[in-house]
């Protein structure tokens, strides 16, 4: 590198300016510099656009396909539980266990019901189905696997359950969970609660007969402690049942114990019909069946009992 002097004639003065020359060597250093810089500036454009040609049809066909995949399954998601609903709304007696089977899958609990009177010859295989909307436990005749008595439970608050099209006007055309005891038609053969201290359950329910208007079948409403609106003290249990305005005491048998006081403040979680020759006695009791699956583990709040200190106070020591 070299310092140089040179004039410059600029309307007639002149000036005088030092310069550096570079020599060959720092010339091409500098060319090398330059052209590295332009090379892996190319370079990298090149790789970025080759990158972006096989990477980015790649993302997009993925999240096109995770967006796919989403919408299939919430499409399916909406399509099971439209057709769970159309089965709890839509069970017969005499359906077979293979036709609920390939509707709502293999029973969770199945187990055989030991109490029979004498006047049944037939035994009850119960299965009991567990989805995200509702408990079905489902009595079939144990050689036939036909359904001789059937109770859905409402286990979540969301989705509305129906009786049958047929049996609709039995309660105003109204959903499990939105009609009163005292909403339903006509009177009870039998009402009555259950309960035990020992697990902590409680159960009430209620059998109607509504002659050919009900095909001759016993219909049941109840309230289970695993459905929805468990509305029941388990304190209350050795006081009389209070008959209101609507209730026959000539007419209707109470069975078991009292655990609700105002059939107009308590809604059935529980609704099921049940065929001859099964009685409206054992339909009752089959209603209040849980001992053959593990429901406690269904309850929304199985150990509800433990806050409150009452609960101790009021049992005998």
């Amino acid at each position: 590198m070299k310092i140089k002097k040179i004039h410059i004639i600029r309307n007639k003065h002149i000036s005088t300016k030092k310069v550096i020359c570079l020599g060959n060597e720092e010339t091409n250093q500098r060319g090398e510099k330059l052209s590295k810089k332009i090379s892996k500036s190319i370079t990298f454009k090149i790789v970025s656009v080759i990158l972006s040609l096989i990477f980015i049809p790649i993302i997009t066909s993925y999240i096109a396909d995770y967006m796919i995949s989403e919408s299939i399954k919430k499409i399916s998601e909406e399509e099971k539980t439209k057709n769970q609903l159309n089965t709890f709304e839509n069970i017969y007696i005499g359906c077979s266990k293979e036709w609920l089977d390939e509707r709502l899958g293999a029973p969770t609990f199945k187990y055989k019901y030991k109490k029979y009177p004498k006047d049944i010859e037939f035994n009850l295989l119960c299965c009991v189905y567990v989805t995200d909307i509702a408990l079905v436990r489902v009595y079939f005749d144990e050689t036939a696997l036909s359904c001789k008595a059937y109770f859905v439970t409402s286990t979540n608050e969301e989705y509305s359950i129906n009786l049958p099209e047929t049996y609709k006007h039995f309660v105003n055309d109204k959903p499990i969970g939105e009609f009163s005891y005292y909403d339903i038609m006509n009177i009870p053969n039998c009402l009555g609660g259950g309960k035990s201290n020992g697990n902590v359950r409680t159960i009430y329910g209620e059998v109607y007969y509504f002659l050919s208007a009900g095909n001759y079948y016993y219909f049941t409403f109840g309230t289970v402690d695993y459905g929805i609106n468990p509305s029941m003290d388990l304190s209350m249990l050795e006081e009389e049942i209070e008959l209101d305005d609507e209730i026959d005491p000539a007419n209707t048998r109470v069975l078991g114990l009292n655990n609700i006081k105002n059939r107009k403040m308590h809604y059935p979680n529980t609704f099921g019909i049940v065929a001859y020759p099964i009685t409206d006695e054992l339909a009752w009791e089959l209603l209040c069946d849980y001992n053959g699956f593990d429901s406690f583990q269904l309850k929304d709040d199985p150990f509800y009992y433990l806050k409150d200190d009452s609960f101790y106070s009021e049992r005998p020591s």
